[in-house]
């Protein structure tokens, strides 16, 4: 579950830092 907190924080600095985080958790 690490890779999911990094994959969050890469992804949140492209623009989406909210919806990256609701993304991830239905996933």
């Amino acid at each position: 579950m690490q890779l999911q907190n990094i994959y969050t924080n890469i992804k949140c600095l492209s623009n989406k830092c909210e919806t990256v985080q609701y993304n991830n958790s239905d996933h």
